[in-house]
C-alpha cells in the first residue's frame, strides 16, 4: 500500500520532470542555444623562459637576506628591516622635522655597525646646522661610520657608485639630484643590498613632489608633520604591536 509520504515524493519528481521537459521543448522551438560544458584544459608544461622564473610557493628559494630590528623606540617604529631592496621615503612640509628624523635613523644604522653615506644636498656639510644635528643626534662612537657629502657631482651616477661601497645611503633631498622618480626604483633594483633613506619634498596635496611612484616602490613611507610628529602611512616591515604608532621626532619618543 502506498504511503502518503511516497505519494508526495512521486508527485514532486513528476513535477520536476515535466518542468525540465517543458524547458527543453521551449528551447528547441524558440531556438534558444543550450549551455555547453566547457572542459578545462590540464596544466601545460611551462616553456623554459617561464620555468626559470617560477618556483612553487611552498618552496621559495633560499634567501641570504638578513632581517633585524634597530634599537630603541625608533627601531620599533621602523619595524623588522630586511637588507634587500629596502627603501624609506620621508616626506612632509618644510621645517616639520624630516632632516632631524633622517639623522636619527642614520645614527641607528651606525649603531648596529652599518656604514652610512649621507648626501646632505640641501645643507652644506660645513654648515653649523650639520654640526648641531650631528652633536644632537649622532652618538660620538658612530660618527666614524657616517661619511657626509653635500654634493653629488654626477647626480644619480654618484649615488650609484656610492651604493657599491656603503650599507646605507641617506639623501636629503631627492629633488636636488634632478632625477625622475622612476629612477628611485631602478636604484633599489640595481643595488639590492644597499638600504636607501630618502627625503622627498611634499606637495600641497601631501604627496611626494614629482609624483607618487617613489611611494609605491618604497617599503616604508613616513609622513612628518609639524611639530615633528611622524607617522608611517605605509610600512611593509611594521611590527604588529606598533602598526598605528606615532613617533615624536624632537622628543625621540614612541607613542604606541
Amino acid at each position: 500500500m502506498e504511503t502518503p509520504q511516497s505519494f508526495i515524493q512521486k508527485e514532486v519528481f513528476k513535477n520536476i520532470e515535466e518542468e525540465i521537459e517543458f524547458e527543453l521543448i521551449e528551447s528547441f522551438l524558440l531556438g534558444t542555444p543550450q549551455p555547453t560544458l566547457v572542459e578545462v584544459p590540464a596544466s601545460k608544461p611551462l616553456p623554459s623562459e617561464l620555468l626559470n622564473i617560477f618556483t612553487p610557493i611552498n618552496q621559495p628559494p633560499k634567501s641570504a637576506n638578513q632581517s633585524f630590528i634597530l634599537p630603541g623606540g625608533l627601531g620599533k617604529f621602523l619595524g623588522r628591516i630586511e637588507d634587500f631592496e629596502y627603501a624609506v621615503v620621508l616626506r612632509g612640509d618644510k621645517g616639520a622635522g624630516k632632516t632631524s628624523l633622517l639623522y636619527q635613523i642614520k645614527n641607528l644604522f651606525a649603531t648596529v655597525g652599518k656604514s652610512v653615506a649621507s648626501f646632505t644636498l640641501e645643507i652644506g656639510k660645513e654648515s653649523n646646522v650639520v654640526e648641531r644635528l650631528t652633536n644632537k643626534y649622532i652618538a660620538p662612537k658612530n660618527r666614524d661610520k657616517i661619511l657626509i657629502s653635500s654634493i653629488a657631482p654626477d647626480g644619480l651616477e654618484t649615488i650609484r657608485k656610492a651604493a657599491q661601497h656603503f650599507d646605507v645611503i641617506a639623501i636629503d633631498s631627492w629633488s636636488k639630484l634632478n632625477a625622475k622618480q622612476e629612477e628611485f626604483d631602478k636604484l633599489r633594483k640595481e643595488c639590492p643590498k644597499t638600504m636607501f633613506i630618502v627625503i622627498f619634498q611634499s606637495t600641497t596635496g601631501g604627496t611626494a613632489r614629482g609624483g607618487s611612484m617613489a611611494e609605491y616602490d618604497a617599503g616604508t613611507v613616513i609622513q612628518v608633520d609639524a611639530p615633528g610628529i611622524a607617522k608611517c602611512e605605509k610600512n611593509r616591515y611594521a611590527l604588529e604591536q606598533y602598526l598605528d604608532a606615532t613617533y615624536e621626532v624632537h622628543k625621540q619618543n614612541l607613542i604606541a
